[in-house]
């Protein structure tokens, strides 16, 4: 794309998602995910236990299409007293702000055939400016019959979770507290009241990954977590995973770690870091990161990754500015700008600011559209990574700064006194946009 091509442009429609009318959506949608933080911090952590279980379910739902392919479900939700909110959509949104671990762990864990619906935004807020909740009688129906679990979650509900033991499969019921505590714990004192088996989020992932290594290794019917995605282009590929595997894993160091009795992340990185070549350890720390403390099938850890979102989210309700149109429309420029220098400067870690991130995770909740539109336009599908070190972040802005400044020969961040006048006095929002993308500085993500 020619670097001046878009200076002229007032604004863009992006795959009919980003575009002003979606980012006023999804800012409401923030506003309701900010409602759903719970003050007690353990309290907190067992309201989203429970929704990323009814996120699984959620996800059961979709794979198994027990459903009248016709109808567009939209998610279950969570309640506190008589308001609603939106519990399943809260842990969906953040799985999807990761695009590659989101698109492994559905080809992974479900059918790589099976075709997953996209995040249902402008269904939600239609809904929400139809009745002012979030109610819709058909998706309800099919969610009850289906997973036998109440539409509403209820944060007050102390009730015990149920695991399957990974060790004998027994059914284990775990009072709450005990739960919370060692979903963050690497040690703890519960263990299988049947095999006594050791539970912590330390044994419980190891184990997971030891699983998977054995049935693997057995029958081929189980893909490691980290190796599904080429990362140079972000396209699936079962035969870079099993090269990946068989790089990684000789039957002697497979033997080593599923003969092993202690479940530790000691004694696997030992075996692993045993074998591997410098040009492996990449790989290595991919598949690592897919599984330490996760204890769950996914490869990313979707509480952690919530809550570094609340981050994002807490910029978006406290600041009007950001859902004014003039704002929104200059930002879908500056969003489309953005991703054509992600092919400009493919080496270079670019660091949005606020209103481009906005668009971003806008067009990356329609996952199946952002995959398609990344690799047409910028030749790969381009990753999103909010774990980035705020010393890399700071030096990656930089980096997007010069870069920008080169290609399109304007500022990346604009002063509210270069505001044009539309954005000073906004008619949708009544009053002074008083924050401009410099006081915002840059989001704590970048592409890759």
């Amino acid at each position: 794309m020619p670097s001046n091509i878009l200076n002229e442009v007032l604004f863009v429609d992006i795959d009919g998602v980003v575009n002003p009318a979606m980012l006023h959506a999804h800012v409401m949608l923030l506003i309701k995910f900010k409602a759903l933080e719970q003050s007690d911090e353990h309290i907190d952590t067992r309201y989203l236990l429970r929704a990323q279980e009814r996120y699984v379910l959620w996800l059961n739902l979709l794979g198994s299409q027990k459903y009248d392919q016709g109808t567009e479900l939209i998610p279950p939700i969570g309640a506190v007293y008589i308001t609603l909110f939106i519990d399943v959509c809260y842990i969906w949104h953040s799985h999807l702000l990761s695009p590659l671990r989101y698109y492994e762990d559905l080809h992974r864990i479900y059918d790589p055939q099976q075709k997953f619906p996209d995040f249902p935004l402008k269904q939600l807020y239609d809904v929400w400016e139809s009745n002012g909740d979030h109610t819709d009688p058909p998706s309800e129906k099919v969610w009850v019959e289906e997973t036998k679990q109440p539409w509403i979650l209820d944060p007050n509900d102390s009730s015990d979770f149920k695991i399957i033991c990974p060790w004998c499969k027994s059914s284990v019921q775990i009072p709450w507290v005990n739960y919370v505590k060692l979903m963050q714990t690497v040690e703890t004192d519960e263990s299988c009241p049947k095999c006594y088996a050791p539970y912590s989020i330390e044994t419980l992932s190891a184990k997971r990954f030891v699983d998977d290594i054995s049935a693997w290794n057995k029958d081929k019917t189980r893909l490691i977590g980290g190796t599904l995605i080429n990362r140079k282009n972000g396209t699936y590929s079962e035969e870079f995973a099993t090269r990946s595997f068989q790089s990684l894993f000789t039957t002697s160091s497979i033997n080593e770690l599923t003969n092993f009795d202690q479940y530790n992340w000691e004694h696997i990185v030992k075996q692993l870091n045993f074998q591997i070549k410098n040009s492996e350890e990449k790989i290595v720390q991919r598949v690592l990161s897919a599984y330490i403390g996760i204890p769950l099938a996914f490869s990313i850890d979707l509480i952690s990754a919530v809550r570094r979102q609340r981050k994002f989210t807490d910029k978006v309700v406290n600041n009007k500015w950001v859902d004014c149109v003039g704002a929104q429309e200059n930002a879908t420029v500056r969003y489309l700008k953005f991703l054509s220098l992600t092919k400009e400067k493919p080496s270079i870690p670019l660091v949005p600011t606020f209103d481009i991130d906005l668009c971003w995770h806008t067009h990356q909740i329609h996952a199946s559209l952002y995959r398609a539109f990344t690799k047409k336009h910028a030749g790969r599908i381009i990753n999103h990574d909010d774990t980035l070190p705020e010393k890399e972040l700071s030096v990656g802005f930089e980096a997007t700064v010069q870069a920008w400044n080169k290609i399109y020969n304007e500022p990346y961040v604009q002063s509210q006194s270069k505001h044009p006048k539309e954005y000073e006095v906004n008619e949708e929002c009544g009053e002074q946009c008083q924050q401009c993308q410099s006081e915002c500085g840059p989001e704590a993500c970048y592409c890759d």
